[in-house]
């Protein structure tokens, strides 16, 4: 096939050929774009009614509210107050339980002695003295501590011998409690 037009000419050609491509392109985003814009327009249309009659249902109960303004106030304050209740309940610390779980550590031939415990004083170590019938049954008790996920930092910090008694050992040991294992720890109440 001959080609009888010049090279401009073909070049104008396939350049009005790509003009009336990039127009059909441009049309299709124009289109695009009037579609978008419609469809956030309705939703915008729509969201805007519902407000609308939201804020008139407000409007037409709000008599009503007052009378329900005792109620409303003392829900309020129930509210508040169970969650309150539900901090309270979920630091709680079941000191039977505590001294449940030391009387069934110590040895069957030492007896508590003298504890002093608060709650805030869990973070710190705390000391228990406790008799025990001879040396090594203080010795035991101190391992017993030791080898306890219970508690943590054991030491021994006096062992003393009355000259008479039942149990004439004293041991003082001090210790730190870990209180989120006892607090885990199924204790029935």
């Amino acid at each position: 096939m001959i080609n009888l037009l010049s090279s401009v000419e073909r070049g104008e050609l396939a350049a009005a050929q790509r003009n009336v491509r990039l127009r059909q392109y441009m049309f299709i985003l124009l289109m695009l774009g009037g579609v978008i814009t419609a469809s956030y327009g309705v939703g915008y249309i729509i969201l805007n009614n519902q407000a609308n009659a939201y804020r008139a249902d407000v409007e037409r109960y709000a008599p009503e509210k007052e009378k329900y303004a005792d109620v409303i106030k003392q829900a309020t304050s129930f509210n508040s107050n169970l969650f309150v209740a539900k901090s309270i309940i979920n630091d709680e610390f079941s000191y039977s339980g505590f001294l449940e779980l030391l009387s069934s550590m110590i040895p069957h031939d030492a007896v508590l002695a003298g504890i002093n415990i608060h709650t805030v004083d869990f973070a710190k170590p705390i000391e228990l003295t406790i008799d025990t019938k001879s040396y090594a049954a203080s010795y035991e008790v101190k391992k017993t501590f030791e080898t306890s996920p219970y508690f943590r930092d054991t030491k021994l910090r006096a062992i003393t011998q009355a000259p008479e008694g039942t149990y004439p050992y004293t041991t003082a040991i001090i210790t730190t409690v870990n209180v989120d294992l006892i607090k885990k720890r199924d204790i029935p109440q």
